[in-house]
């Protein structure tokens, strides 16, 4: 049973970090350690990576990190295995992502978001789910009590 390389079998489709299709993204190569613009165009390409629709399709784990604005923790980033092998310097990462148009920091620079369309990717807050639910049911049996009053007082003005 041959197999190219980096193809995952059939059964990891749609799981981790595989991707559908069973390859996953092609690392960037590592930069120049002594290259601090090497570097930031790593980290920002790396960034900008992580806010992709590619990557958020499939990691579950980075969007449920994310608050009501869209944005994660610039620490919860430097801390992912790729940049945390480059650099740990939030300083020289929030620099870097200064110059992003995928990306932008909060006016503190310590949490990062994607640019555009943000909100697609959040997840609902469980909360306000469940205050839905209970107010479309409040809304149902409202609707149902008017439609069962309604025949009877119909009924009384014949």
């Amino acid at each position: 049973n041959f197999r190219a390389a980096g193809h995952a079998p059939s059964h990891y489709h749609g799981k981790g970090n595989v991707q559908v299709g069973g390859f996953a993204p092609a690392p960037l190569p590592q930069p120049a350690a002594d290259d601090a613009d090497s570097v930031k165009g790593f980290v920002r390409a790396q960034v900008e990576y992580y806010f992709s629709v590619e990557n958020l399709c499939k990691d579950i784990f980075f969007r449920t990190q994310m608050d009501p604005d869209g944005f994660v923790p610039l620490t919860l980033v430097a801390g992912f295995n790729r940049l945390r092998t480059v650099t740990t310097d939030l300083e020289l990462i929030a620099d870097a992502l200064v110059a992003s148009v995928q990306v932008e920091l909060n006016d503190s620079r310590d949490r990062v978001r994607k640019r555009d369309s943000w909100a697609v990717w959040l997840f609902p807050n469980q909360d306000v789910v469940q205050q839905e639910k209970e107010k479309e049911q409040q809304e149902k049996e409202q609707q149902s009590k008017q439609e069962s009053q309604q025949p009877v007082a119909a009924q009384k003005s014949e």
